[in-house]
């Protein structure tokens, strides 16, 4: 599963696959493959509207401090169709680079946290745990972004400026984003670890 950024039509893709793996043969699945390798972020409505298909209803996705230094929980509150067929009791892999930030963080940090086993794989993420409002001013022809809020793992881990560390590390030569999936090394380092840990 490839997430270039959580916006635009990302989700009803999403959509789109989980009905197509509907009607699939899913018995011997092995585990899963997230790739968010180049994922600047994005929209955090529709990163949770995503992770309601990854957890259970009432599950903290992460957490935030905001500037009045007051803890809030961010919680799932749907469970859609189909989303069993990614609540399996089977292994979560992780793609990321340099350029996996924000939501993308968020995301990876909440799968490490809740899903047990989770491997990271690739190289140090961007390291930004910051929530931030944007306003485009047209005239001045530039883009004000104001932070409200310091992001946190679903267990409080703080994650601005921390990079996320792979547990597999790549060279960023072997890190490259391949369109044909057979020749791309991190995602045949990600199978080549599913299979050892349904050995």
């Amino acid at each position: 599963l490839r997430i270039r950024i959580f916006g635009g039509l990302a989700f009803d893709q999403f959509v789109n696959l989980t009905q197509s793996l509907k009607k699939s043969n899913l018995a011997n699945l092995k585990g899963y493959v997230l790739d968010l390798r180049g994922n600047p972020g994005g929209e955090v409505d529709l990163l949770m509207k995503l992770a309601e298909f990854f957890y259970q209803k009432d599950t903290t996705v992460f957490r935030f401090v905001d500037n009045n230094k007051i803890e809030h929980e961010v919680k799932t509150k749907n469970d859609p169709a189909n989303a069993d067929i990614w609540r399996k009791d089977i292994p979560w892999t992780v793609l990321i680079d340099g350029n996996s930030a924000s939501a993308s963080e968020v995301l990876t940090n909440s799968l490490i946290d809740l899903k047990e086993g989770t491997k990271v794989i690739g190289q140090p993420s961007y390291g930004k745990g910051k929530m931030q409002v944007t306003f485009g001013l047209e005239k001045e022809n530039f883009i004000l972004a104001v932070t409200i809020a310091e992001l946190l793992s679903p267990n409080g881990r703080h994650t601005d400026k921390v990079k996320i560390n792979p547990a597999v590390t790549l060279n960023p030569g072997d890190n490259f984003l391949m369109l044909d999936k057979s020749k791309d090394l991190a995602i045949k380092k990600a199978l080549e670890l599913l299979k050892v840990t349904n050995q």
